[in-house]
């Protein structure tokens, strides 16, 4: 079954978006992708045209133009927030399967082969990190593959960004997503891939195979910056293959 690839960048994350275009046409078996897709909150006239030398990548306008100012400010909260309402809108039309994967990855093998299409939602869990466990479910990678569905669950997560009460830090989507899952067990069927070999971040239990790294910010062990992050030892080997690191 042919499926979409979502991303979302600013001009700010254009040194990660490189990466994760560039590595996504090294990686990814193109012949089962439909389209791509980056949701546009805020590109360079300069950017989107490196992006327009890659077939089957589509730009999408959100009418936002913001920049990255803290991790986790207005600018990040803006662009991220961005993301279902383009989301939904991609599925209603091209009426397929649609994954998201955060720009700060870098593809290493191809997913396909872990997909489940017979589920209504992919998420990433979080149940093998040692520490820092926020949510459950990290919204770094997750996939719609009910297109009849989609709508709905994308209209009640992102209900749960958006208003409630039990969610006190600022980021929100993993939480959100966490509360939607523990509501929705039953009534939607998820399939469950561990974050550490599809969103692998710096302290992740390592594993030999490994599907996407993640270049998660980690300000705690110095690595905050998009130019710092590049440099992280877990992904550094394959960032490497696409930019001088």
């Amino acid at each position: 079954m042919k499926y979409n690839i979502t991303t979302v960048s600013n001009s700010s994350y254009f040194l990660f978006l490189k990466v994760w275009i560039d590595s996504l046409y090294d990686k990814i078996n193109l012949n089962n992708i439909n389209n791509i897709y980056i949701i546009d909150t805020g590109l360079k006239s300069e950017e989107k045209k490196y992006l327009s030398l890659f077939p089957k990548v589509n730009l999408l306008d959100t009418e936002i133009n913001v920049q990255f100012d803290t991790l986790h400010g207005k600018g990040w909260s803006d662009s991220n927030y961005a993301k279902l309402p383009a989301i939904k809108k991609i599925i209603k039309q091209d009426l397929v399967p649609t994954y998201f994967i955060d720009v700060d990855s870098v593809f290493n093998i191809d997913f396909t082969e872990i997909l489940d299409f017979s589920s209504d939602i992919t998420v990433c869990s979080t149940s093998d990190r040692t520490k820092y466990v926020n949510s459950e479910l990290i919204g770094s990678f997750y996939g719609f593959n009910s297109v009849d569905k989609a709508e709905k669950i994308i209209d009640e997560w992102y209900n749960l960004i958006i208003n409630s009460k039990k969610i006190s830090t600022k980021w929100r989507e993993s939480p959100a997503l966490s509360i939607f899952w523990k509501e929705n067990k039953e009534k939607y069927k998820f399939h469950s891939i561990s974050e550490s070999i599809i969103s692998a971040n710096l302290l992740s239990p390592k594993r030999e195979k490994v599907y996407i790294y993640h270049m998660k910010s980690e300000g705690a062990c110095g690595y905050r910056t998009p130019e710092q992050r590049i440099k992280m030892p877990h992904c550094i080997e394959a960032v490497g293959r696409y930019i001088n690191v």
